[in-house]
């Protein structure tokens, strides 16, 4: 049986219109699992995306998290 392998990066950020959001990354194997929830908003918003490690390792994704 193939070892899961994960590890976790969760922090709390505040945007320049002052809404606080949550952010996980969580690294699964060959994955990344990215979390973007909102705090104390009724109703929460939430992002999640599953992205392959490889396509971080070659930049793919850096416009994206520049966004973010």
């Amino acid at each position: 049986m193939e070892e899961i392998l994960k590890k976790s990066i969760k922090f709390e950020k505040e945007s320049n219109k002052n809404k606080k959001y949550s952010v996980e990354f969580n690294n699964i194997n060959e994955y990344i699992k990215i979390l973007i929830s909102s705090i104390g908003e009724i109703p929460s918003v939430s992002y999640e995306k599953k992205i392959n490690l490889s396509d971080v390792k070659n930049n793919r994704y850096l416009p994206i998290c520049e966004n973010i």
